[in-house]
């Protein structure tokens, strides 16, 4: 693994819990099934944008 995608996936996983814990108090189902397909489609839109910044932050920009 390349020192840039080691760096991406460990500060993915950081991202994700941080992420995580953020909601870890609240109650309530994962059913992504039950998301409009807008909320699904800025779910992916955030990904995008996640990924973006994970690889800026994988470059020490």
């Amino acid at each position: 693994m390349s020192p840039n995608r080691e760096r991406e996936r460990v500060a993915l996983v950081g991202f994700l819990r941080r992420l995580l814990a953020a909601f870890d108090e609240k109650d309530g189902a994962w059913g992504e099934s039950a998301l409009a397909r807008s909320s699904a489609e800025e779910i992916e839109r955030l990904v995008g944008v996640a990924m973006t910044v994970l690889a800026q932050e994988a470059t020490g920009r």
